[in-house]
């Protein structure tokens, strides 16, 4: 499922160029922070861990992260 994401992220593969069935159901939905993906069950606690090394930034519960914290795309 991530390599699919991976070859739409950096346009090797044109949108609708692959097979993206079934690809909700096998990704979490996880939560996206600035120290990374962290798990929901038990996020409280591991955001209390993260602040002793600083600020922690939730940018979203989802499947998927921000595309552009990974990869930015040319030509859009």
């Amino acid at each position: 499922a991530y390599l699919r994401l991976h070859l739409l992220s950096h346009r090797l593969v044109a949108p609708h160029g692959l097979n993206a069935g079934g690809l909700f159901g096998v990704l979490t939905n996880v939560v996206w922070t600035n120290h990374g993906p962290c798990a929901i069950d038990g996020f409280e606690a591991v955001r209390a861990r993260l602040r002793r090394r600083g600020p922690v930034t939730v940018y979203g519960v989802d499947k998927f992260p921000r595309m552009v914290d990974y990869v930015v795309p040319t030509g859009v």
